[in-house]
């Protein structure tokens, strides 16, 4: 297998992966609480990487300088604490759904805080690419606006497509089978 090739599986492999995360966590968090799951992630997620650091290092925790491990639990606070909060909150409010469009702005989002709390730059090219790719579009059909037509139709007209626009794929939206909650306001609704 070519390098190409295992770097088209992984990046499948994450997609999925983060597909099956979030309906996961949403499901888990409808039931039990954002909270509750936040904080048997954060437990969980401690003792397996207690347990390889064991495996590997022979060491429950890593040797390591007590400044860096200071640093490394501020960042654990604010990112796997407080931001997963957030997250898995806005999983319960308002689905998976919503909260993956909207977190499509964290690259461009976090790009322009460092540009502006510590005057780091980007190439012209990363500005590009971060514009393409949050210029998207999603567009979701309720499979129930769509009426049945006969054998004698030439098919049938999903979404006007503006001059230039490009249709990349066409998807059943795995949220809906998964039970997910209509929210009131959604344009799809």
């Amino acid at each position: 297998m070519t390098d190409a090739r295992i770097g088209e599986l992984a990046g499948l492999a994450t997609a999925a992966l983060w597909v099956v995360s979030s309906l996961s966590f949403t499901a888990a968090g409808r039931r039990l609480g954002a909270t509750r799951v936040n904080l048997l992630r954060t437990l969980g997620a401690a003792v397996v990487l207690a347990f390889v650091q064991w495996m590997w290092f022979g060491q429950w925790l890593p040797r390591t300088e007590v400044a860096a491990m200071l640093w490394l639990a501020c960042s654990g606070l604010l990112g796997l604490t407080i931001g997963d909060q957030f997250l898995f909150t806005g999983y319960v409010m308002l689905g998976p759904r919503t909260v993956s469009l909207l977190m499509t702005l964290s690259p461009s989002l976090a790009a322009t805080i460092a540009w502006v709390c510590f005057g780091e730059g980007m190439t012209g090219i990363s500005v590009l690419g971060m514009l393409i790719t949050t210029g998207g579009q999603m567009v979701r059909i309720p499979v129930q606006g769509i009426r049945e037509a006969g054998r004698n139709t030439m098919g049938v007209k999903l979404v006007n497509l503006d001059a230039g626009d490009k249709l990349q794929a066409i998807a059943q939206v795995i949220g809906e089978d998964a039970g997910e909650a209509p929210v009131e306001g959604d344009p799809a609704v």
